[in-house]
Protein backbone atom coordinates (compact mmCIF):
# COMPACT_ATOMS: atom_id res chain seq x y z
CA UNK A 1 0.00 0.00 0.00
CA UNK A 2 1.35 3.41 -1.01
CA UNK A 3 1.89 5.98 1.61
CA UNK A 4 -1.05 8.26 0.12
CA UNK A 5 -3.39 5.35 0.69
CA UNK A 6 -1.82 4.71 4.25
CA UNK A 7 -2.68 8.33 5.05
CA UNK A 8 -6.36 7.91 3.63
CA UNK A 9 -7.07 5.22 5.60
CA UNK A 10 -5.78 6.76 8.54
CA UNK A 11 -8.06 9.40 7.83
CA UNK A 12 -11.31 7.47 7.44
CA UNK A 13 -10.69 5.56 10.55
CA UNK A 14 -11.05 9.01 12.79
CA UNK A 15 -14.32 9.27 13.35
CA UNK A 16 -14.75 5.53 13.99
CA UNK A 17 -12.27 5.97 16.37
CA UNK A 18 -13.96 8.75 18.40
CA UNK A 19 -16.97 7.61 18.68
CA UNK A 20 -15.29 4.41 19.85
CA UNK A 21 -13.85 6.28 22.32
CA UNK A 22 -16.67 8.31 23.37
CA UNK A 23 -19.14 5.11 24.02
CA UNK A 24 -16.48 3.26 26.18
CA UNK A 25 -15.95 7.18 28.32
CA UNK A 26 -19.78 6.97 28.58
CA UNK A 27 -19.49 3.29 30.09
CA UNK A 28 -17.22 4.49 32.62
CA UNK A 29 -14.03 2.64 30.96
CA UNK A 30 -10.75 4.70 30.16
CA UNK A 31 -8.95 4.14 26.88
CA UNK A 32 -4.97 3.20 26.51
CA UNK A 33 -4.12 2.32 23.30
CA UNK A 34 -1.17 -0.11 22.41
CA UNK A 35 1.83 1.00 21.18
CA UNK A 36 2.85 4.69 20.39
CA UNK A 37 6.48 4.04 18.61
CA UNK A 38 9.36 6.23 16.77
CA UNK A 39 9.90 3.94 13.65
CA UNK A 40 8.41 4.99 10.25
CA UNK A 41 6.43 2.91 9.13
CA UNK A 42 7.08 -0.65 6.32
CA UNK A 43 6.57 -0.11 2.52
CA UNK A 44 3.48 -2.41 3.53
CA UNK A 45 2.11 -0.30 5.98
CA UNK A 46 1.98 -2.12 8.83
CA UNK A 47 4.89 -0.24 10.75
CA UNK A 48 4.57 1.61 13.66
CA UNK A 49 4.30 5.65 12.66
CA UNK A 50 2.09 6.29 9.78
CA UNK A 51 3.32 8.45 6.56
CA UNK A 52 0.01 10.71 7.76
CA UNK A 53 2.05 11.78 10.18
CA UNK A 54 5.58 12.90 8.25
CA UNK A 55 7.38 10.48 10.40
CA UNK A 56 6.87 12.85 13.58
CA UNK A 57 5.18 11.08 16.72
CA UNK A 58 3.98 14.14 18.28
CA UNK A 59 1.38 14.57 15.41
CA UNK A 60 0.45 10.87 16.08
CA UNK A 61 -0.17 11.77 19.62
CA UNK A 62 -2.25 14.52 18.70
CA UNK A 63 -4.69 12.52 17.27
CA UNK A 64 -4.55 10.29 19.38
CA UNK A 65 -4.53 12.41 22.94
CA UNK A 66 -6.46 15.44 21.50
CA UNK A 67 -8.58 14.16 18.24
CA UNK A 68 -9.78 10.83 19.58
CA UNK A 69 -9.62 11.68 23.41
CA UNK A 70 -7.50 8.76 24.37
CA UNK A 71 -6.68 8.54 28.36
CA UNK A 72 -2.98 6.95 27.87
CA UNK A 73 -0.93 4.80 26.23
CA UNK A 74 1.72 2.35 26.05
CA UNK A 75 5.13 3.55 24.79
CA UNK A 76 8.75 1.88 23.88
CA UNK A 77 9.62 5.45 23.51
CA UNK A 78 8.39 6.61 27.20
CA UNK A 79 10.66 10.19 26.52
CA UNK A 80 9.03 11.03 23.65
CA UNK A 81 5.57 10.26 24.88
CA UNK A 82 6.56 12.10 28.23
CA UNK A 83 7.88 14.84 26.51
CA UNK A 84 4.62 15.08 24.15
CA UNK A 85 2.48 14.90 27.38
CA UNK A 86 4.30 17.75 29.25
CA UNK A 87 3.63 20.51 26.14
CA UNK A 88 0.74 19.21 25.32
CA UNK A 89 -0.98 19.35 28.47
CA UNK A 90 0.57 22.42 30.26
CA UNK A 91 -1.99 24.39 30.35
CA UNK A 92 -3.83 22.29 32.64
CA UNK A 93 -1.47 21.85 34.57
Amino acid sequence: MPPSACARHMVQTIPAGTALVKRLHAAGFQVHIYTLRNEAVRPDCSGWLSWTFQEDPYLECDLFYKRLGIDGAFTDQAHTLARYLKEAFRARA
